[in-house]
């Protein structure tokens, strides 16, 4: 399970952090003469940043500058300092499994802090899972062609055609929402029993460490089986 939540945190800031895409559309005026729009915006999201040209259908010399909307870089770059540090926290606690294990088992101070630190990340990730889920919801909203179109006033001239361009392909942005976060929750969930069982085991026996191995256990097996049952429903 140590080794597993590394990689899932790479997977998920990797795929957000790494995200680009590109929207646009065509204007037509009603001399004949067509513009093809292309837009290109990725990761941290701050679209009101990003210009583009729209032209002018009664001088074609000019083009007037617009930008996009929305500001969505909070959510997306919470999610992706978490996915950071996660995977550092990780790392470290997989040393200290493999190198310093005696001490480990030993303190009992270190298991009871290890399980309270691998808590806060799983409540952490079920936030921007969420924060994320709804900033790529309004990123697609805010990029699509018709609300680019929308947004432009020469659409809405007499004579002028205002046709789709390229539509953003946001698959890989869904993977880092629906596979890596929920992956990487149901993991660090899992990962809480088996790092719970030291004190359990202490106070309970056996039977308390597998109760609770047990429970986080189907949590994290859920978790999996959610996912799938989306990926298939979503085909991404």
């Amino acid at each position: 399970m140590a080794l597993v939540c590394p990689l899932f945190a790479i997977f998920a800031f990797g795929s957000c952090g790494s995200f680009s895409g590109e929207t646009g559309a065509t204007v037509k005026c009603d001399s004949g003469g067509m513009t093809a729009i292309s837009i290109q915006f990725g990761y941290p999201f701050r679209l009101y940043q990003i210009p583009f040209g729209m032209p002018n259908c009664e001088d074609e010399s000019e083009a007037r500058t617009l930008y996009l909307v929305g500001d969505f870089s909070a959510p997306a770059e919470f999610f992706v300092t978490l996915g950071v540090f996660s995977f550092l926290y990780s790392m470290a606690a997989l040393v200290l499994y493999l190198r310093f294990h005696s001490l480990y088992t030993e303190n009992t101070k270190l298991p009871f802090t290890d399980f309270c630190v691998t808590v806060c990340f799983a409540f952490f990730w079920l936030v921007a899972a969420a924060a994320w889920g709804k900033g790529l919801s309004d990123v697609k909203a805010a990029t699509r062609p018709a609300t680019l179109i929308a947004a432009m006033g020469v659409c809405q001239g007499d004579g002028v055609v205002c046709n789709a361009g390229t539509t953003p392909a946001m698959g890989l942005a869904n993977i880092s929402v629906v596979r890596s976060t929920h992956l990487g929750c149901g993991l660090h969930m899992g990962n809480m029993g088996c790092r719970e069982r030291s004190g359990v085991h202490g106070m309970y026996g056996n039977y308390g460490m597998y109760v609770v191995c047990g429970v986080r256990g189907t949590h994290n097996a859920w978790s999996v089986w959610n996912v799938w049952k989306i990926w298939g429903v979503w085909g991404v």
